[in-house]
């Protein structure tokens, strides 16, 4: 069973840039995933103590995170609710021992993208493994268009800000005149501006720009959309 390859709408290859961070407290389980893994060429690092694992990881890290139920100091359970209280939103694989079905109900509530039984079959984990790094790719995907979005508005003048809110509202120009007391020509003017620096083919590309900085980048997952550079 290889690692399937998989690439990202623009063609690029999701695996490229990413890691699979594996934390367990048993020696034998880490080489084991660790030789897995970067035999079929996916970049691997291993943590006996997640301690270790919050000490090393960027802030900008990709790929995933592999975890034991558990640890040398505590539960992977704990710690997984320790990665959302510090905003480290990598994809989770929970593995164990144990045949507990509140474990793997409490994993998958946090957000677990998967919890698996050991002995871990080789086509299960890489599949697992694979998925999760796809969710990875969609979310560097949204956290990706987010900051392009904000860097576009950032450009904007006070009043072309106003003329976008408005405009991503539903209001017509005739309407943005009245509210913010200029001529229709005046908001023509300033939209013209505005729509340029955004970058926006169509209203609706601006509502999704706008969606996507109010939500977090949630919107960018939910759909089949672009941001162009």
């Amino acid at each position: 069973m290889e690692l399937q390859t998989a690439t990202t709408t623009e063609g690029f290859d999701i695996f490229r840039e990413a890691t699979a961070f594996i934390i367990d407290g048993d020696p034998q389980t880490r080489l084991s995933l660790l030789r897995l893994f970067t035999d079929y060429g996916l970049e691997a690092q291993a943590f006996d103590d997640p301690r270790d694992f919050l000490a090393s990881v960027a802030d900008d890290a990709r790929g995933c995170i592999v975890l034991g139920s558990s640890l040398p100091t505590g539960c992977g359970l704990d710690f997984h609710d320790r990665l959302c209280q510090l905003d480290i939103n990598l994809p989770v694989i929970f593995i164990s021992q144990d045949n507990d079905v509140q474990k793997s109900v409490r994993a998958m509530k946090a957000g677990a993208v998967d919890f698996l039984l050991q002995p871990l079959d080789r086509g299960e984990i890489l599949n697992a493994v694979n998925y999760a790094l796809k969710k990875d790719a969609e979310r560097f995907a949204a956290v990706s268009a987010r900051r392009a979005v904000l860097s576009r508005l950032a450009t904007l003048t006070p009043r072309e800000t106003e003329v976008f809110e408005a405009v991503t509202s539903g209001l017509m120009n005739k309407q943005i005149a009245y509210n913010l007391g200029v001529s229709e020509i005046m908001v023509k003017v300033h939209r013209g501006k505005m729509v340029r620096k955004m970058k926006a083919r169509s209203v609706a590309e601006l509502v999704r720009m706008h969606e996507i900085t109010r939500d977090g980048g949630r919107a960018q997952e939910r759909q089949s959309f672009r941001i162009v550079h």
